[in-house]
Order: C-alpha cells, then structure tokens, then sequence
C-alpha cells in the first residue's frame, strides 16, 4: 500500500498564451547546462560521460513538470563526436493543460559538437572541446528565431581541461523581437561557469531589454548574477555558498499604474555551522520603490533559516530529489506516492529535524524614512520539542496544527518616533489619524526613551507578554 504524497505538487492548468520567447531562453538555459555536463574526454570515455550526464540532467528537466529531454544520437570519430538531444517543452501528454487538447510541445534539437583531446580542435590543452547549439523543430519557430538572431546567434563554448574541471562561455546577442501585439528589444547576456570537482562559479552580466505589448511598457537595466556553491560531500545532495543578484533598475507602466524600482539586491549564504547543523540565509534590499503614489527607501527583509540537522535534512532533500527524478516524463502523475518505508522515513526524519531546535529568524524588517528607520525583528522556534517524547512528537505528525501550541515568537520593533509617524501617515493618513503615539506610550503598548519608541511581544509556552507586562494585566 502507497500513502499519498504530502508533498506532491500542485499542476499547473491555466493555459498561457504561447510565445518564442519563453522557450528561446529556457532553452538557452538548459542548453548551457548540456554543454557545461557535456564533458569527454577521448573518443572512448567521451560517450559514457555524456550519456551519464544526459540521464542525470534528464531526470531533473522531465520532473520540472513543463519539459521533457533525452538522447537521440551520440555519433563517435577518432578526433570529434556529436551528440544530439531533444527537448520537448510545454504540454505534456496527461497533464491537465494537456490532455485532449492538439497543442503539441515546443521541440528543440539540442547537439553537441565535441572535439577530443589532447589538443582539441587545435585550440588549447584539453581533454575536449564543447560548442553547443540548438534548432527549433517547429518552422516558423525557427523563423522567429533566425529573426531574433540574424547574424551571431546564441554560443555555448565549453573548455574541459586535462583534469576534468570545465569552464563554460555562454554569449546571447543582443536582438529583437515583434509580433502583432508588441515588440521586446533585449542587450547582449555574457556569462561564465566554472565547474571543478565539486564546487561550481557562476558569473552573469546582462544589460537588460525593454518592451511594449498592448499598450503596457517596461524597462530592465544592469542584472548580474554571482554564485559559488559546493557539495557539502561527494555522495550528498546539500550545497554550501554564496550568491548575489543585483538589478540597477525597473520600471513598469501597466493600466496607466506606474511602478519603478531601483538598487535590487538579493543575498543568499547557507554553510554549515557546525558539522551536523546547516543554515541558510536570505536578504532582500531594494534602494527605492516608487508605486501608488509612495515614495519608499531602503527596504530590507533579511530571513534565516537556523540550527538545521543536517542529517536528517540531507535525507528529506534526497527523498525529495529522487522522487522528482521518478516522476513519469509523459506527465501522467506529478510524482510517485510515497511507499510505507519512504512514509515512515519522512515521519521519523520530519521528526529529527524538529528535535534539532530549528528556528526561523526575521533578522531585520525595515524602512528608511526622513526622519530615520523603523526596523522589526523576531524569530519563531520551538524548544519544546527537543525533550518531547516519541509518543507526542507521534502524535505531532498526525495531527501538526498541536504545534501552534508549542511555539516562541518573539517581536521586537524600533523606530524614531517622528519616524513612525510619518510611516503611518502614509496611505492618505487615515492610520496616522487614528493611532495616537502617546497615546500607544501611555497605554504600554509601546515604551519611549529619549526620541526613540520601542515594542517587545512575547509567546511562550502559551502566554503573550507585550513589553515583558501579561497581556490583561
């Protein structure tokens, strides 16, 4: 017997309108994985590396839901082979979207032209030498694409060096693009990917695009991305690293509504803090949002996720990884249902995962105003839990809303009170006229000290303190 899967994904059943597009660059994408995997070293260890690899990044496309890829041909020669790929995108045989509908995917002939070492293509020292390129099945897709790219098109140029570490060049030129309902002009996109043994960089400039269709305009400059990542073990499927996405600016026009962003960051880091406990950590920084009539600065929202068990969360990750990787590629199911062992395991992993004191943080919530920031923070955890017996923890996963009961939450806010006056004034003034600073101070909800209001809120083991007072009292 099968349990249903908690975790089984919801499919998505609203039909989009179809456009080159989407497909275009997330073919790029996966291209730029093929090539980056693509690694052969002679003629003879060349075709089981890339059959390896096709298999491994296969599973991993065909559970996205949306794809589907696989091998077709892998022609060997004494100084140079080719490989060739198909990937199948949108309507998948089964799938809500799909069944009964004559919509065919989007298919895209991915091939792969590999020269071997030790000097391949004369070209440098080298175990091989990948370029990558890919062709839509569909024709006037592929007239769209040659319209998009005339001259230069989309290059994927990937190095393996004689000790199997690879650095993958990725060029998309700059174009355009016009249909009936719009036009979308895009700047060139460079990138690098840098694999060596188990930790992988990743460096990506582009200068962004805009775009007019059906009257709604938009605009993306300045986007890099930067990454390091690594396994944290040869047989484990966590990874350890950093990564940072920037955006100098944004700006929207839809249905006369006029949105502009500027100075987007975003920050991730997970490592191990100790070597059973594993973090991650994210920041959103946004410099100035300018939206329905509010000028606003200096936005963060900082999250963590802390004191993880790191066993346990390897094996829930890897659950998780393998059933995606089971999931049919005609899309008939969204994933396999749980077995009783792999039910008991997810129970029994769920479980340690609480014991370990995990605890969700806001590190900082916060808005710059003229007058100085209003900044909140807080986490959530519950300690309770890691001297909770088997029978109650038993009792946690059959009936998880006992939990609430369990948790600490702990708020804390800050703020310059003319500062907070004049964060409450916005939107008209209607909060600002009724909420009454001192008002708040003398009832003791907020405490003051100097120019400076402040607020502490409290749950613990049941009981709600507000500025370290029971609530009621």
């Amino acid at each position: 017997m099968t349990q249903p899967n908690p975790i089984r994904q919801r499919q998505l059943s609203a039909k989009r309108r179809r456009s080159p597009l989407v497909p275009i660059a997330l073919t790029a994408l996966i291209a730029a994985g093929a090539a980056a995997g693509a690694t052969a070293v002679f003629s003879s260890r060349a075709q089981d590396t890339t059959q390896k690899f096709v298999e491994q990044l296969g599973a991993g496309v065909n559970a996205l839901g949306v794809a589907t890829l696989k091998q077709t041909s892998y022609q060997k020669g004494f100084s140079d082979s080719t490989q060739t790929m198909l990937l199948d995108l949108g309507p998948q045989s089964g799938s809500q979207s799909g069944a009964g509908s004559s919509e065919k995917p989007v298919r895209v002939l991915i091939t792969n032209h590999i020269k071997h070492g030790p000097f391949p293509a004369l070209q440098g020292v080298g175990q091989a030498i990948i370029d990558t390129e890919f062709k839509f099945e569909d024709p006037q897709m592929q007239a769209q694409f040659e319209k998009a790219f005339p001259n230069e098109k989309p290059r994927i140029h990937t190095l393996v060096g004689l000790g199997g570490n690879t650095t993958s060049d990725i060029q998309i030129p700059s174009g355009s693009l016009t249909e009936s309902s719009g036009s979308m002009n895009w700047k060139a996109l460079a990138g690098t990917v840098k694999v060596a043994g188990q930790q992988v960089n990743a460096d990506m400039n582009w200068s962004g695009l805009t775009y007019n269709a059906d009257g709604d305009t938009g605009q993306l400059s300045g986007v890099r991305m930067v990454s390091t990542s690594r396994m944290t073990g040869p047989n484990e499927k966590l990874s350890v690293g950093n990564a940072k996405i920037t955006i100098d600016k944004m700006e929207l026009m839809s249905s006369g509504q006029q949105v502009n962003m500027s100075g987007l960051n975003i920050v991730s880091d997970t490592k191990l803090t100790t070597p059973d406990t594993y973090q991650a950590l994210v920041e959103y920084n946004v410099g100035s949002l300018q939206a329905a009539g509010q000028d606003l600065k200096n936005l963060q929202l900082h999250l963590g996720f802390r004191n993880l068990a790191r066993a346990p969360l390897e094996r829930l990750v890897t659950l998780f990884s393998d059933l995606q990787a089971k999931k049919p590629a005609d899309g008939t199911q969204a994933m396999p249902d749980l077995t009783a062992e792999q039910q008991k395991q997810l129970e029994t992993d769920l479980t340690a995962l609480l014991k370990g004191n995990p605890k969700l943080t806001l590190d900082r919530l916060s808005l710059t105003q003229p007058s100085g920031d209003v900044v909140i923070k807080g986490e959530v955890s519950a300690p309770q839990l890691a001297s909770a017996s088997a029978e109650q923890l038993q009792m946690l996963t059959a009936m998880p809303q006992m939990l609430m009961g369990m948790l600490n939450l702990h708020l804390e806010g800050q703020a310059n009170q003319k500062a907070l006056e004049e964060l409450l004034a916005l939107g008209g003034g209607k909060v600002a006229q009724q909420a009454n600073i001192q008002g708040m101070v003398d009832a003791g909800y907020l405490t003051k000290q100097g120019n400076d209001v402040s607020m502490k809120l409290d749950i613990k083991d049941g009981q709600m303190l507000l500025n370290g007072q029971a609530l009621g009292q």
